[in-house]
């Protein structure tokens, strides 16, 4: 049976979804988890209460959406850390969980690979999530990938995420489904990068038809 098989750049740019996969949400589950410790959902309503008037200083700096303000104060109901994407729990976690001082260098930098707290793993996990949404490009080689896959699942692993999840995110046949869901949220939590997703859902649309024209000519 015939089948197309994909260019390098077409295996470039799924090693990119995969990582942004991981990434989002692999990197969200494990941020929630470890937010959830600090502020438990049973009092969750009280802490976003008390903080309040810090966290509408982010807004107004524009570093949290209106979306994101209504997640964190709903016209109805409490709020629920399971509606909260990874750009908002990392700003959570770093203004409101008593981790460290929200203005401290340390949060803009890669921490020394010496450094496996929990602090430096949140951090780590933070700046891989704003490099890729600054990235001018969808494709990473392998090398590329594997430093970056090291870098991310070992942060995500010491976190609390299970192993066997992350190799998941590796090794798991990549579909048009999967690029949807990434530009969904990544797009919730950064529309900047909403072009440069849509380019990664065209290619799998692409890949779809080629396979599929390939098998109907076997």
């Amino acid at each position: 049976m015939a089948c197309s098989v994909p260019d390098s750049t077409d295996i470039e740019r799924e090693r990119h979804l995969r990582l942004q996969q991981l990434l989002v949400e692999g990197g969200t589950t494990a941020l929630r988890k470890f937010f959830d410790n600090i502020h438990p959902p049973a009092t969750l309503a009280t802490v976003l209460t008390t903080k309040q008037r810090q966290l509408q200083q982010l807004v107004n700096k524009g570093i949290l959406s209106s979306t994101q303000w209504s997640k964190l104060y709903p016209a109805s109901g409490n709020p629920e850390s399971k509606q909260f994407d990874i750009s908002l729990l990392s700003a959570l976690l770093r203004n409101i969980c008593g981790i460290l001082t929200p203005n401290d260098p340390f949060w803009s930098t890669y921490p020394p690979d010496a450094n496996i707290s929990d602090e430096a793993n949140l951090v780590r996990i933070r700046m891989l999530r704003n490099d890729f949404a600054h990235s001018t490009t969808i494709r990473l080689n392998e090398s590329q990938f594997e430093i970056f896959w090291e870098k991310l699942s070992s942060a995500l692993g010491a976190l609390g995420l299970n192993k066997f999840k992350i190799d998941d995110y590796k090794m798991r046949p990549i579909g048009t489904k999967d690029y949807t869901s990434v530009i969904q949220q990544w797009v919730a939590s950064d529309g900047k990068i909403l072009e440069k997703l849509h380019d990664m859902a065209s290619t799998a649309a692409r890949h779809h038809e080629e396979v599929k024209a390939g098998i109907e000519e076997s």
